[in-house]
């Protein structure tokens, strides 16, 4: 996984600098106005403001705040319709071996379940290696990455006098189906005709008391990819098919799996990426469509985490978010079909806590917005100084909290998301949150 190592605010910091009694005044327009609230009955559409969008609010200003924060917002206002906001409890599961058999029958309908073998690279799969190594050593001129190549080629060559012929290894030897239930990590290759199909693997793990459980799907012909830049880049216009019609392939798998709580949340665009010489194609090739969960209309929004630890310790774990990534599905999808499924960190809704709370409005939350922006961003510590934040979605929705004094429970809490790039997201061409505000008291999201 990427880039969940940016430090969003030590918790000193928070700890010490107090929210200004009286709202900084912000150079903004005084066009901004809206009196259209988010009431405890429930979230009514966001009306007013400078520019109008399909019934909601579209904010486009720019200013400096009071601390010198230079601030960009280009955003449509998104929150769901009329109706109670419940607060729901969740907890991590796992999948039972009745569901990963009926999973691994609807990805590769008769194929059988081999172990993986011990050693799967065959000594004709390293001579390939050799032969695009050595192509490539021919074809470079820059010094420093022919002599990376060529310590490369040296591991091929190792690799390939150490690996068995293919006609040695044994790829059709049967999964011991007792391994599903035993919630352990193991992997398995679904077979068909003597031809690899595709894969599964399961990991299941325990980090620093948070468990850490995944189910991933690799079609048997694995296209390699990477990249993670936003859908909104230029270069999606050279993909030779529509986001949406990837979205709708990856929505018939969900339906297909049984898997009716998840919806598509983000996307971002992958290139070919050849693992033999670590070359990426910068032409785009796939998406990478995230799929979060959804109750009752209201979404779990998906961004980049910046590591919410906001002075998480061994000696108060509960003080604020624990280190823990929340739950997704994500899909791979290029011109020739699916290429991957993988569900991070499943949760299984346990109780409702309340069955309708009451949030803040808009206006409450944009006045926030602008008073922690300002504290947080303007502190010398804070990894990115000074620089432009840019908010290009402001969304209302769920995120997860931990339960105070449990290490495996977690609330399903309303908040404001503002999303968007700072200095370190634009480079790395990915939506973070910028900030998150707890919905139900304007503050940043604290636990008690």
């Amino acid at each position: 996984m990427k880039r969940i190592t940016v430090i969003l605010l030590l918790s000193l910091l928070i700890a010490c600098v107090p929210t200004p009694e009286e709202e900084p005044i912000v150079n903004r327009s005084d066009a901004y106005e809206n009196t259209d609230t988010i009431t405890a009955d429930g979230p009514q559409s966001v009306l007013g403001g400078e520019t109008e969008h399909e019934g909601g609010l579209r904010i486009d200003e720019e200013y400096t705040t009071p601390r010198g924060v230079p601030v960009t917002i280009h955003a449509n206002v998104t929150a769901p319709e009329p109706g109670s906001i419940p607060m729901l409890r969740v907890r991590p599961c796992t999948f039972p071996r009745e569901r990963i058999l009926a999973w691994i029958d609807a990805l590769a309908p008769d194929a059988a379940l081999c172990e993986q073998p011990k050693d799967p690279f065959s000594r004709e799969y390293y001579a390939e290696c050799v032969r695009q190594m050595q192509e490539a050593i021919e074809a470079n001129t820059d010094a420093t990455q022919t002599e990376y190549l060529q310590g490369t080629l040296e591991y091929y060559i190792e690799a390939y006098n150490k690996a068995k012929p293919e006609s040695e290894i044994d790829r059709d030897k049967p999964f011991d189906l007792s391994k599903l239930d035993q919630k352990k990590s193991f992997s398995i290759v679904l077979r068909r005709d003597g031809e690899t199909v595709g894969g599964v693997q399961v990991i299941s793990e325990s980090s620093d008391d948070f468990p850490r459980y995944v189910f991933e799907y690799v079609s048997g012909q694995r296209r390699s990819y990477t990249g993670d830049v936003d859908a909104g880049d230029v270069r999606t216009e050279q993909m030779s098919f529509s986001e949406q019609s990837a979205v709708e392939q990856a929505t018939a798998l969900l339906e297909r799996l049984g898997i009716t709580e998840m919806q598509h949340a983000y996307t971002e665009i992958m290139f070919r990426h050849n693992e033999t010489v670590n070359r990426i194609d910068q032409t785009p090739g796939a998406y990478r469509l995230f799929f979060t969960r959804t109750v009752n209309g209201m979404p779990k929004p998906f961004y980049w985490i910046k590591a919410w630890t906001f002075g998480y310790s061994e000696s108060d774990k509960q003080a604020y978010r624990p280190v823990w990534t929340p739950e997704y599905i994500d899909i791979t999808v290029d011109a020739e079909g699916i290429t991957s499924f993988r569900w991070q960190n499943p949760v299984e809704i346990v109780e409702t806590v309340s069955e309708n709370v009451q949030v803040v409005s808009f206006d409450e939350a944009r006045k926030s917005f602008d008073t922690y922006i300002d504290i947080l961003r303007s502190a010398g510590n804070y990894i990115g100084g000074n620089s432009t934040i840019e908010i290009t979605d402001i969304v209302f929705g769920y995120d997860f909290f931990a339960v105070k004094d449990s290490l495996t429970e977690f609330d399903m809490i309303p908040c404001w998301f503002f999303l968007g790039y700072d200095s370190e997201s634009k480079t790395l061409h990915t939506r973070g949150a910028q900030l998150i505000l707890n919905a139900t008291d304007g503050k940043l999201p604290l636990s008690e």
